[in-house]
């Protein structure tokens, strides 16, 4: 359910699309600034139902609690860099936690990252 995630996630619905198509710049992040969304239930284990009963490390540990959660990691294209915004006191990822994933199991130290401003919510939401 939403509310699993609504304490420490966002409070709007956005557009991936609207998102991606923001004029941003990429920079460099430490990777463990963004791990703490592989400790919760972001994922549904029945998509595109929004269960949010599926955490990322569970996958991660073991691809066969969900195969097309752990196919998607697999192949999940880290040419793109993660969206993030503020919220709640820290970084969140808008768009990108299968590649944190797949970048947790690689063992990377940094992602790239675009810090999307959070003035600029009104460009993104979702109609």
């Amino acid at each position: 359910m939403w509310t699993d995630v609504a304490p420490f996630y966002f409070e709007f619905h956005w557009d991936n699309r609207a998102v991606w198509a923001l004029d941003l710049e990429v920079e460099r992040l430490d990777r463990t600034e963004l791990d703490w969304h592989l400790d919760r239930p972001f994922w549904s284990t029945r998509p595109p139902q929004p269960l949010f009963d599926l955490r990322p490390r569970d996958v991660l540990r073991d691809g066969s609690v969900h195969e097309v959660h752990a196919e998607r990691i697999r192949v999940a294209d880290l040419r793109y860099p993660l969206d993030v915004m503020q919220c709640r006191g820290r970084l969140a990822i808008l768009d990108g936690i299968h590649r944190l994933a797949r970048l947790e199991s690689e063992g990377a130290d940094e992602v790239r990252v675009r810090r999307v401003p959070r003035a600029l919510i009104p460009r993104i939401l979702r109609s």
